[in-house]
């Protein structure tokens, strides 16, 4: 066998009948570290490369490897014989994923379509939402600039964008003759 050599007995019966070495069992499955693979065998993301699906067929192996020395990552791997077509979306299921990215394109600040998806966290576009933000910056600017001196005490915590319960006080700074 030109594979890789495992421990003694840790070796496994495939489907086909071969002898393959594995690192142990998970769950009754056999792991395989990352490079011992047996051929037959993909992860989710390699049938979806080559227009498969699992079907619904039970895991045959565990891959696994070191994402960072105290870390592994670990993917199903699934038997490719098994494998069957990626459904294709008829018209009308497209037509319907079509207008739900429409919908989630349109700003609701500027009402246009901006050509792709409004972020959830602004809920409007990147540009109304950094305009927002240099106006707002602006507006404090100015209103601590033109108060008078123990003028920001009075202002609301609210008002000035301060965390409930904290207040700063203005100071203002001289240069020393």
């Amino acid at each position: 066998m030109s594979g890789p050599r495992a421990a003694r007995g840790t070796s496994t019966t495939l489907w086909d009948g071969r002898e393959w070495p594995c690192a142990g069992r998970y769950a009754r499955v056999p792991v395989f570290r990352y490079g011992w693979a047996p051929s037959g065998l993909a992860t989710v993301r390699q049938l979806a490369g080559q227009d498969l699906r699992p079907a619904g067929q039970d895991v045959a192996g565990w891959l696994v490897w070191k994402t960072r020395p105290s870390r592994r990552g670990w993917a199903y791997l699934y038997r490719v014989d098994l494998a069957r077509p990626k459904r294709i979306p008829s018209a009308a299921q497209l037509a319907s994923i079509a207008r739900c990215n429409v919908v989630q394109q349109w700003c609701p600040t500027c009402r246009t379509d901006v050509g792709y998806r409004i972020p959830r966290s602004l809920g409007e576009c990147v540009d109304c939402a950094e305009t927002a933000i240099e106006r707002d910056l602006a507006r404090h600017t100015n209103q601590h600039l033109n108060a008078p001196a123990g003028a920001a005490q009075q202002h609301s915590n609210e008002r000035v964008g301060h965390p409930v319960g904290v207040v700063i006080e203005h100071v203002e700074f001289r240069e020393s003759a």
